[in-house]
């Protein structure tokens, strides 16, 4: 893959979870520029202070063929710092491999479809 790409696609997880998501708002299911965004509260990580909570993202676009989970921090209604450790994509997925080829081409077309994202 294209670390390039990765580090772009990295930070743009990031801002669209500060832009969409909010923790107080609980498990939560949003449609963003055609792509599904849902979260769920999931279990403490290491290192995780206590008054911090976890999530599991799965952002999928279905005209698109391609979906991407993440997992996030929240604390104190922000993302917690650091954000790069705490805020990441951990796969990439091509769900339909007639439109996306494999999960190169997945991370591909999540950073096109990111561009677009009102943020």
């Amino acid at each position: 893959m294209n670390t390039v790409i990765e580090a772009a696609n990295s930070l743009a997880v990031q801002r669209i979870l500060r832009r969409y998501l909010s923790p107080e708002r609980g498990n939560e299911v949003r449609t963003v520029e055609g792509a599904c965004i849902t979260s769920r509260r999931t279990w403490s990580r290491y290192g995780v202070p206590a008054d911090a909570t976890c999530w599991r993202v799965i952002i999928e676009h279905p005209e698109l063929g391609w979906s991407v989970t993440a997992r996030a921090v929240w604390r104190d209604g922000r993302l917690m710092e650091p954000v790069a450790t705490h805020t990441t994509i951990e796969k990439y997925w091509a769900d339909n491999t007639q439109l996306i080829d494999d999960e190169d081409a997945a991370c591909l077309a999540f950073n096109d479809w990111a561009q677009s994202v009102p943020v």
